[in-house]
């Protein structure tokens, strides 16, 4: 079954999570990988509410859109009938509501 990867998000996501995540995707057919990341846009949104580039609430509403982008990785894996491979509690849920195979990365795992 092929996978689909969904980063982690509300947070900095371990470098042994990520490490194990790369080498369970290694085991796995050629798969289909997200590269979306949240830390990349949450660190650029901070940088630019500490600059004054930004306002905060701005910064929040940003973020709140971001989570949207969840929905269509999910929709995507239920169209394409592939296993989701996450470290994000609220995405594994969401999979499962809507019967996908989901897969909880956490940074305690081993592998």
């Amino acid at each position: 079954m092929d996978t689909l990867t969904i980063p982690r998000c509300g947070g900095y996501c371990a470098e042994s999570l990520i490490e194990r995540d790369e080498e369970r995707l290694r085991a796995f057919p050629p798969p289909v990988v997200s590269w979306l990341t949240d830390v990349e846009l949450h660190s650029a949104l901070a940088k630019k509410v500490w600059r004054g580039e930004l306002a905060e609430e701005d910064a929040e509403r940003v973020q709140d859109l971001f989570r949207t982008l969840d929905a269509l990785h999910l929709a995507v894996a239920h169209r394409r009938g592939l296993e989701v491979l996450t470290a994000d509690e609220g995405v594994a849920d969401a999979g499962r509501t809507f019967e996908l195979d989901v897969e909880l990365m956490r940074a305690s795992d081993s592998y």
